[in-house]
């Protein structure tokens, strides 16, 4: 289950971050179905990422900005005797906490570390799924959470300290973190709804779980891969510890099933008729209703269209993705004179998407849209799908100046950025 590797020091993005595994292996082997810890013996693996001196610039810019984005954790008698450091509004207050046995989690930390959104948008590009980051600093002898299992993935990485962990088999296998919801309903109620299990999902009892699957010290320069549904807890022994969580939010089958559905039911009028008035209240009007649905899901079944709904979603996904600006200011003063051996790539972390739409067609990509004519769509598509190319390497009839114009154009609105030449 262990790998080690020597320390690593170049920008990461998703195959730095698992190395030395490949790619291929991880999703053969791991994701989804078993855990993996890889055990480098390089201190400084993540020091491009985030050193431990960067933390205290974190939690303060997040606690300045965005309070609820800080919070404290710990057993309950800790944070009992500290309520009166809870209720305070001073930073100076969460540093008191942590010196007395609390765990401070920054939610969303990425927001306010540039280098950990990077890396949210590179893994986001391999999975094509929301990724986030949490950072979680907690001192010596200290544990911050009880025993629990997550609805998304996650990939622990050691940043400062050590931290000892206890994994079990999961308890729900492939857990859901979201339902499509009743207009009525309430999201954070779903979770022991539509036939769910009641089990808790945070401070499980320990005899539900027999013994740990594996037991493990994360040093730092580790990583840890937990599928969602896997328990565990983790403890700060003799020496405290730093961990960013960067958590995979999957999309499931359910998502693409929910999808269609909202398709078919802007298609078919059948599924938008109401049910029958009263059903809540008396039970005698059900009858036919196994009937009803068999009919409306065999239809469902024979209109449905998969790669639509995937379209959909993969344009909504990419669309919704949080654009970094990296460089585009500095980006539009060299690329004023582009020869025709420059190379130009993709953003760093951002997908890019060719989309055809009556007489236009589009790139979309990180809350941006750039249109062209229809009859530029080898050239658009290529554009969209090569992370990586020169100028000269572009298809269609543009002129060199066209293709430099083109470009431009494109550099100066966030999707590309210069990579050689310029």
């Amino acid at each position: 289950m262990s790998q080690r590797l020597n320390a690593h020091s170049a920008p990461l993005d998703f195959e730095n971050l698992l190395k030395p595994i490949a790619p291929p292996t991880f999703f053969s082997e791991h994701w989804e179905t078993q855990p993996l810890h890889v055990a480098r013996r390089a201190p400084s693996f993540y020091e491009n990422l985030l050193m431990p001196a960067d933390v205290e610039f974190i939690i303060s810019t997040a606690y300045q900005l965005q309070k609820t984005s800080v919070e404290l954790l710990g057993r309950p008698e800790t944070l009992s005797a500290l309520q009166h450091v809870r209720d305070t509004v001073r930073l100076s207050g969460l540093f008191d906490a942590y010196r007395q046995g609390a765990t401070i989690r920054v939610n969303g930390a990425f927001r306010y570390w540039q280098p950990l959104a990077a890396l949210c948008r590179e893994v986001e590009r391999e999975f094509s799924f929301p990724v986030r980051a949490n950072l979680y600093c907690t001192p010596a002898g200290a544990q911050g959470a009880a025993l629990h299992y997550d609805t998304h993935d996650v990939f622990v990485m050691q940043i400062g300290g050590r931290k000892y962990w206890r994994v079990f088999e999961p308890l729900v296998r492939l857990p859901l973190q979201s339902f499509p919801a009743l207009a009525f309903e309430r999201a954070e109620d779903l979770e022991y709804r539509r036939g769910a299990t009641r089990q808790p999902r945070v401070g499980i009892d320990h005899a539900k779980c027999g013994e740990p699957l594996f037991e493990v010290t994360l040093e730092a320069g580790d990583l840890l891969y937990l599928p969602r549904g896997f328990v565990h807890e983790a403890r700060a022994e003799n020496e405290s510890s730093i961990h960013v969580s960067l958590g995979i939010h999957v999309l499931t089958w359910l998502d693409a099933l929910t999808v269609a559905l909202g398709q078919a039911g802007n298609q078919v009028e059948e599924l938008r008729k109401s049910l029958p008035v009263g059903f809540a209240r008396r039970s005698d009007n059900w009858n036919g209703t196994d009937a009803k649905l068999s009919a409306l899901a065999h239809d469902f079944a024979t209109r449905a269209d998969g790669p639509a709904a995937l379209e959909e979603a993969a344009v909504n996904f990419i669309s919704d993705q949080q654009w970094l600006g990296e460089r585009v200011i500095s980006d539009s003063l060299i690329a004023i004179d582009l020869p025709p051996d420059a190379v130009v790539a993709h953003r760093r972390g951002l997908s890019l998407r060719c989309v055809v739409t009556g007489e236009a067609v589009l790139i979309i990509s990180g809350q941006q849209t750039f249109s062209a004519p229809r009859l530029l769509l080898n050239t658009v598509r290529f554009i969209a799908n090569t992370r990586q190319f020169k100028l000269s390497e572009i298809p269609g009839k543009l002129s060199e100046s066209g293709k430099k114009n083109l470009v431009k154009r494109l550099i100066q609105d966030g999707f590309l950025r210069v990579a050689v030449g310029g």
